[in-house]
This record gives C-alpha cells, sequence and structure tokens, in this order.
C-alpha cells in the first residue's frame, strides 16, 4: 500500500488482501514489509524492513469455492436439436469455513448459442451449496460440438478461473420422408401369379435419431398373399420389405400405407418433422404368358487348342407359349470359370474378349466381358416372338497360357430375358432348361495338339449357304497337299477341293480357312440334309470329318 504524508504520532499501514493459493494449506508462509521514507527536504530515502512472526505463519485453512456437478438437461442430453432450448444446471459449493463474499459465476461458450453468462451472489455461507440453472438456447445456424465452461471468482478466493465444462452436441433436428420403390413390378404391372415387393424405407435427412413408428398397409381387398389391414413397426436407416404374389387372374389394386404412430424424435421427445407420412400406388395384374426354353451341347468333346479361338458351346433357344405377338430379348448368358478340378480362376487369364464373341451363323449377336471367375455375354437386340428359335455358338479367344484345362458352367438362372413389347416391359421372362434340370451347361475343357484331327472345326454349324459360306478351319503340323471333300451320308461325292504343296493352305504352325457356300462341284445348290466334311494331308496321311448340316 503506497502512503503519501506520515501524520505525526502513530500511522497504521494496511496493505491490501494477500491471497494464498489452496496448495499453501498445511504449510508455512514469511510475512516481511518493506519500507522506504524521506523528509520532504532530504535527498535520500531511509529504508526500513520489518518481518511479522519471524517462525511463519502456519496456513491451516483457505477460503474455498469450488465447483461440484455441472450437467445438461434434455431428453436426449448431451445431444440437441439446433436452437433448442435447454437447461445447464451449475452446482457450486463454498468448501471453507469462512463466509464468501460477491461470488460470481461465469459462463462462456466455444459457440454460438444463448444465454445470460453472469449470475452474482452477494453472499455464500460455510459449507453452503447453491444451484444455478442456465437457460440455453442452443445454436441454431451452426451444428457439432459446442463446450460450455464455468469461471469463479469471490472477494476471498479472488478470481479463480475456469473449474469445469460440459460439451453439448447440437444436430439438425430430424427430417423425415416416406419413400418407396415397388421391385419386380414395372410401371405397376405385375404378371398373374408373379412375386414382387414393395419396399419401404423411412428416410431421415437430418442428425437428430429418431424412434420407431407404427404403419398400416392395405391392398384394396385383393389377396396378394398379406393380410389386406397389415400392420407393424418401421425404423429409419432399415428398408421394410413387403412380399407379395400376384393373384393368378387379372385385376387392378390400390396399395395403400400409411404411418398411424409417427416416431419421436429423441432429442426433444417430440415428434419431427415429416414431409410424407403416407402414400398409395396403383398395381396392375395381367396375365402375358411364354418362357424360353435353352439346351446347349459341346463340339470336339471339349477340346481346345491353345492360343486359339474355339466355338466352346453351341446353345439352342426357342420361345414357347408366348401370349399373341408379345415380343421377348435374351439380355444376358452368365458362365462361371473354374480350373479342371472347380476352383475358380480369373477369367482374363484364359481368354481374350477380343476374337470372343456369340454367333448366330457368321453374325456376332453378343459382345464378351469378364469379371473375375465370370463370363458374360450381353446381346443388344436378340428377340423372340411366338415361334422363334436360335442357334448360338459361343466363340472365346483361347490364350496360349492356358494348357492346364477349364470349367465352364451355367443354368437356366444365369440366362437374363425381359418381355420387350406389351405391359410386362422389362419384366423377366421365365427361362426353364430344355430337360428340367437347373444346370444348362457343365462341361470341362482340355488342350490338345495343335495338329490336323484336333483342329479341324466348323464355326457355324448348321448354316444357311443362303446366308453365309461355311467356314472350316484347320491346323497343320507339317507342309504338304491338303484335300477337302464333302460327302453325303451314303458316301456320294458332292463337292472337292485341293490345296497343292506351297499353296497358303498348306503352310504349317497357322490356322487356316476353307469356305463351302453350299454348292456341288456341278455349281448347283444342295438339298437340306446332314453331310460329312472330310480334310486329308498327304504328307502325313491325317485327316479329319465333320458333319455338317445345310439348313435353308
Amino acid at each position: 500500500t503506497a502512503v503519501r504524508v506520515l501524520q505525526p504520532g502513530r500511522n497504521e499501514l494496511v496493505s491490501e488482501p494477500v491471497l494464498l493459493s489452496q496448495r499453501l494449506i498445511d504449510d508455512t508462509v514469511q510475512v516481511r514489509a518493506d519500507i522506504r521514507y524521506r523528509r520532504a527536504d532530504a535527498a535520500n530515502y531511509a529504508t526500513f524492513a520489518t518481518g511479522f512472526a519471524p517462525d511463519g505463519i502456519a496456513v491451516l485453512a483457505l477460503p474455498t469455492l469450488a465447483l461440484t456437478d455441472i450437467a445438461i438437461t434434455a431428453p436426449n442430453a448431451p445431444y440437441v436439436d439446433k436452437g433448442q432450448a435447454f437447461s445447464l444446471p451449475v452446482q457450486i459449493a463454498n468448501l471453507s469455513a469462512d463466509t464468501l463474499h460477491a461470488v460470481a459465476v461465469a459462463l462462456s461458450s466455444t459457440g454460438g448459442s444463448r444465454f445470460d453468462p453472469l449470475r452474482l451472489m452477494p453472499v455464500v455461507k460455510p459449507h453452503d451449496t447453491v444451484t444455478i440453472v442456465y437457460s440455453v438456447q442452443a445454436d441454431s445456424l451452426s451444428g457439432g460440438a459446442e463446450t460450455f465452461t464455468v469461471s469463479l471468482s469471490s472477494e476471498e478466493t479472488g478470481n479463480i478461473g475456469a473449474v469445469g465444462s460440459m460439451t453439448a452436441i447440437i444436430q439438425e433436428p430430424a427430417l423425415l420422408d416416406l419413400r418407396y420403390v415397388l421391385s419386380g413390378a414395372r410401371d405397376h404391372t405385375v404378371q398373374a401369379g408373379q412375386t414382387f415387393s414393395l419396399l419401404v424405407t423411412l428416410d431421415n435427412s437430418g442428425e437428430a435419431e429418431v424412434g420407431v413408428g407404427e404403419y398400416l398397409f392395405t391392398t384394396g381387398g385383393v389377396d396378394f398373399g398379406v393380410a389386406d389391414s397389415t400392420t407393424g413397426v418401421i425404423a429409419t436407416d432399415t428398408t421394410l420389405i413387403l412380399t407379395m404374389t400376384a393373384p393368378p387372374f387379372e385385376t387392378e389394386a390400390e396399395l395403400n400405407f400409411a404411418l398411424t404412430t409417427r416416431p419421436v424424435e429423441l432429442n426433444t421427445g417430440l415428434p419431427p418433422r415429416i414431409v410424407n407420412f403416407q402414400f398409395s400406388l396403383p398395381v396392375r395384374v395381367v396375365k402375358q404368358q411364354g418362357e424360353l426354353v435353352v439346351s446347349a451341347t459341346v463340339p470336339d468333346g471339349g477340346l481346345y487348342i491353345p492360343g486359339e479361338p474355339r466355338d466352346v458351346f453351341r446353345m439352342l433357344l426357342a420361345s414357347r407359349n408366348v401370349t399373341g405377338d408379345a415380343l421377348f430379348g435374351v439380355k444376358r448368358i452368365e458362365f462361371e470359370v473354374t480350373t479342371a478340378d472347380g476352383a475358380p480362376v480369373d477369367a482374363r487369364e484364359l481368354f481374350d474378349p477380343v476374337g470372343s464373341g456369340a454367333y448366330e451363323g457368321a453374325s456376332q449377336v453378343g459382345d464378351v466381358t469378364m469379371s473375375g471367375n465370370r463370363l458374360f455375354f450381353d446381346f443388344p437386340k436378340l428377340l423372340f416372338d411366338s415361334t422363334t428359335e436360335r442357334s448360338l455358338n459361343f466363340r472365346l479367344q483361347i490364350r496360349s497360357s492356358a494348357v492346364d484345362g477349364f470349367r465352364l458352367r451355367t443354368s437356366a438362372a444365369s440366362v437374363h430375358a425381359e418381355w420387350a413389347t406389351g405391359p410386362l416391359t422389362g419384366q423377366p421372362v421365365l427361362v426353364v432348361a430344355a430337360d428340367g434340370a437347373p444346370l444348362v451347361l457343365t462341361q470341362s475343357y482340355v488342350a490338345t495338339a495343335a495338329d490336323l484331327k484336333n483342329s479341324f472345326t466348323l464355326q457355324q454349324n448348321p448354316f444357311n449357304p443362303n446366308d453365309s459360306a461355311a467356314v472350316f478351319a484347320y491346323r497343320l503340323s507339317r507342309p504338304g497337299t491338303v484335300e477337302f471333300r464333302v460327302f453325303t451320308l451314303a458316301g456320294e461325292l458332292v463337292y472337292t477341293r485341293i490345296f497343292p504343296d506351297g499353296s497358303p493352305e498348306t503352310v504349317p504352325g497357322m490356322q487356316q480357312l476353307i469356305t463351302w457356300d453350299g454348292r456341288n462341284d456341278d455349281g448347283r445348290q444342295v438339298m437340306n440334309g446332314v453331310y460329312v466334311a472330310m480334310i486329308r494331308q498327304d504328307a502325313t496321311g491325317e485327316q479329319a470329318t465333320l458333319k455338317v448340316a445345310v439348313v435353308k
């Protein structure tokens, strides 16, 4: 304390209050006063120093103000909505034996929530506890974590500063919307007897969680295999699936779905905002019949030459029981590829997409894509009416490294067809195997030598000479004259071609091609039927035969 003038006689000097830290309890402090004095006309100061209690002052107790509790009062604390009102009770205590005066409790936060930050109390009695409740309105613009911090002070303790905090999580309020997808019933139309599903979701575009709601589903009195008044609970972040089966007759119905009890938002304990709480949709049941019958055969007993293209199988696809003039199309056929012992293998290690595809006669009608151990033959326009029958050759460009063999497998379920016209456009067509078995093809393929016998193949069989010529492929192990002949099944010679040694068709080690236009040696078209094609090489004595079907 600074004193300007000392009065004659006794003067009492009082210092400002000295605040001791709590950590000095049970300790001893030393106190000293330093005084400088001079007369008004003196040039120098006189300095005095004195000590109080030479042995020190024992600190036995201090005024103590403490935060004993802080909390957030809300239905789903610490989670609150943007703009939501909630309470923040703060409990403080005078832990000392002395009365505390001018006690101040200050609340601050890291966000934009609104509240009255300062509370003042004239006194807090010894060992007394006081609860102060702050009314807070959560930040209405920004979300995320907001921390509320309590600071304390009093006349006796001085400014203690921050003593505790609590964090609120401010969220976007829940906003619900009832959405649905009708699966298996394109344009709300379904085949009689067909199974379809209504997939219902209760979307929450907000952050605040909600409980479950109750719903009522009605079918307008039509028997879809579910009760006409179906009730249950629905929750957000899940899909409610109502599976139905269309009746065996044509009809129309209206499906109705409504929330009968709205969910409660957990943060507020009140129903949240909702965009749609009910919907109705019409369903039309029609009878459009038809199915695709498939069968497969394997040429050459599953032999192939590494490094060459090979027609690995032939598939016959025929429509059956198609109603009226309806059309359907085959979209995709999938195959599983494994090693000879059944282990999955990457199809791209065995086959090259370039040079692979599905062929109808000489025309490519399908492309190949590969993923993992799957082959996908996709058909942009392969249509069927009530009488259509198609024979497809599936050709794979086999890599030269594919020497250990492989296995192909497909089933009726892997043949994907859908209606191209009529009320069921875009919906699946039933596909069945000709023999009724689940598997259409399961075949092992074995690599073989590139000699004449093993390499002699026909790229399209049967073939129509009016559309394109038959193309025969072969490979020679040695050079030499090649003879090609076509016979009837009775052995009558129909057609002959001779390729002398040295001609391009006699070069060994590469694939060679011979075409036949379906005419005999006199230039006349042969009749429909089955013929035998034979190829022979004089130098080795090798020969090979194939049966050829001519269909015009």
